[in-house]
């Protein structure tokens, strides 16, 4: 079983435009990472990407992991991600995994 390090990620728009940005996870090596988005009715959806998933089904054909996120003007939502490292000594000794918000 791999091991999995959870990530809270709340995002505020305190602008009067709506907003699309990209989540970059900047680490590459990661066996698999899930990105759990919360949609209008409460309930989440998710995106799985990973480093044994074909490269050639990405959106974005870059080595990080890219995720879009939409944000309403003057509103606020909480993302998820559980990143999988197999490896239980390669995670142990490196850190995991910068996180970047690109607006587009």
């Amino acid at each position: 079983m791999p091991d999995a390090i959870w990530l809270r990620l709340p995002v505020k728009n305190n602008t009067k435009q709506d907003l699309d940005l990209l989540l970059e996870i900047a680490y590459p090596l990661l066996d698999e990472i899930e990105l759990y988005s919360p949609n209008e009715n409460g309930t989440y959806q998710s995106i799985r990407l990973g480093e044994h998933q074909n490269f050639s089904l990405r959106k974005y054909k870059v080595p990080n992991y890219l995720f879009d996120i939409h944000l309403h003007c003057q509103s606020e939502k909480v993302f998820f991600s559980v990143l999988k490292v197999l490896s239980k000594s390669y995670c142990r000794s490196t850190s995991v995994a910068n996180a970047n918000l690109w607006r587009r």
